[in-house]
């Protein structure tokens, strides 16, 4: 789900309150202007797996992949339950290449290349809060 304007204000309070941890100074101190509060919260707690799996279930199911396809989708949510976001540079790294040294486009067909990628932008997206 997306994080609301409403959830992160309430976070800011606790964290930038007189006996949180520090000021929001610090904070841009620390990981500067461009790191959203929602991206960090993220990249602490990680994604739940239910979450992860839920994005890529049409995709599972309406596309007849291998079990090398599936296993990647698998290497992605887990990724993702660990690190919250994912880059989409990290798909022609190490794991992801270890069914082919082309990553996610050794893979995939170009069209399942750009559904994947989209799913992690969907995903990537919802840590930032949506203004309501």
């Amino acid at each position: 789900q997306p994080i609301r304007a409403g959830d992160i204000e309430s976070l800011e309070a606790m964290l930038f309150a007189d006996s949180g941890i520090g000021t929001r100074k610090d904070y841009d101190e620390a990981y500067g202007t461009d790191q959203p509060l929602g991206v960090l919260v993220r990249q602490v707690l990680g994604l739940d797996q239910g979450a992860a799996k839920e994005v890529f279930a049409d995709f599972l199911r309406q596309s007849p992949l291998n079990s090398q396809q599936i296993e990647f989708v698998n290497r992605i949510v887990d990724h993702l339950v660990e690190n919250g976001v994912m880059d989409l540079e990290v798909l022609f790294d190490r794991p992801f290449t270890e069914w082919s040294e082309s990553g996610v486009a050794g893979v995939f067909a170009d069209d399942e290349v750009e559904i994947v990628k989209q799913k992690i932008n969907q995903i990537n997206a919802n840590a930032v809060f949506v203004a309501r």
